[in-house]
């Protein structure tokens, strides 16, 4: 049995022990916190670096689509998609079809300019509209290849898109036939589309 003088004794020893228990413990908590807080601070820097690479990889996706919008759209000025009408150019071009397809008979009459409706050119700018001219085409065929050739030229090479609407074909009757050696007769509406900057109060 320790007695009182034994404790008395001890003291010190005991409490330099427990002081000793007690800062270890501490040391322990204290680096438990410094590894957590490394962890801690190791995910937010790998969070971090994570958002830069995908900020600099949007960055890099949204240059990439803006020269390719940029390109498309100098392609488009430079074939007069974009712009004012070249409506001279329009009845050149069809002229020489007829020439090289050697079609019989063609005539045709384009309508003044118009905005597009919205529920053919959708989409809207600040600065640019869809705008259209109307076209009644009408020719004698031989047979129906030559409508289908002459619209297929059309759409190749002309500043504006074209767009046919409607076409109706008719048997002529033997007598205009035998006249014209045409065995058709053809009725098309076509738009002919191009890009024009916004007018005010369109």
């Amino acid at each position: 049995m320790i007695e009182r003088k034994d404790w008395i004794r001890l003291r010190w020893p005991i409490a330099f022990a427990l002081a000793m228990a007690g800062l270890g413990a501490a040391a322990v908590v204290g680096s438990n916190r410094m590894v957590l807080a490394e962890q801690v601070a190791a995910a937010q820097a790998q969070a971090k670096r994570q958002e830069i690479r995908t900020r600099l990889s949007r960055a890099r996706e949204e240059e990439s689509e803006i020269k390719n919008r940029i390109g498309r759209f100098e392609q488009l000025v430079s074939s007069g998609v974009i712009g004012e009408e070249r409506r001279l150019e329009w009845v050149e071009r069809i002229k020489a079809i007829k020439a090289q397809r050697r079609l019989l008979d063609l005539e045709f009459e384009l309508s003044p300019q118009r905005t597009l409706e919205a529920s053919v050119a959708p989409g809207s700018s600040t600065d640019f509209e869809f705008a259209a001219s109307g076209m009644r085409l009408q020719m004698r065929l031989l047979h129906e290849g030559d409508l289908l050739a002459l619209l297929n030229d059309l759409q190749h090479g002309v500043s504006a898109f074209v767009r046919p609407n409607r076409c109706t074909i008719e048997r002529l009757p033997a007598a205009a036939a035998a006249a014209s050696n045409a065995q058709l007769k053809a009725d098309c509406s076509l738009d002919w589309i191009t890009v024009r900057p916004r007018r005010t109060g369109s």
